[in-house]
């Protein structure tokens, strides 16, 4: 009953999965376009997150993935879940000199952590912030990734991309 209750609320928290992954999306998303939001993580990380994509981009990515009208709002958020897992991951492997370090250590992590990860990714990219009471794993996550302090935006911008995206994207 408990496993029931669990995903019903997480099926309500998300809305409906997106028809179109976002791997799709990323690589309908021009090339340039796609490195210039890399970049922009390098640069301004909180500059990423507020990124707009333009509704002629978004209707691009929408007609390349056949994502339905009503699901529209979600493609800039995958785009840029994407973005954010795909720079992040650049970082971890450049600091950790393994190409997949923090794909690994993410696989690693029980199924517990990572839904209660996923769970707060949702909530941060619906309202900035995310809800604490799903962040206890991080602590988890962290030691894994033999994170510091000053890499922890590196580690929350992996677990904000990958998260959201296994949570919204089939």
């Amino acid at each position: 009953m408990r496993a029931f209750l669990v995903g019903l609320a997480l099926t309500l928290l998300a809305g409906p999965s997106l028809a179109a992954n976002a791997d799709c999306l990323w690589e309908a998303t021009p090339a340039a376009e796609r490195d210039a939001l890399l970049a922009s993580y390098d640069r301004d990380l909180g500059g990423l997150l507020k990124t707009q994509l333009p509704s002629d981009r978004i209707q691009a990515l929408a007609d390349a993935c056949a994502v339905p009208q009503m699901q529209h709002g979600q493609i800039r958020d995958l785009v840029l879940a994407r973005a954010l897992e795909t720079a992040s991951g650049r970082y971890w492997a450049r600091r950790t000199g393994r190409a997949f370090a923090i794909e690994q250590a993410w696989m690693s992590l029980s199924e517990e952590d990572k839904d209660q990860l996923r769970r707060w990714a949702a909530t941060a990219i619906a309202d900035g912030r995310g809800e604490e009471k799903y962040f206890d794993a991080l602590p988890r996550f962290a030691v894994l990734m033999q994170a510091t302090a000053p890499e922890m935006p590196h580690l929350i911008a992996f677990i904000l991309g990958r998260g959201y995206r296994e949570l919204m994207s089939d």
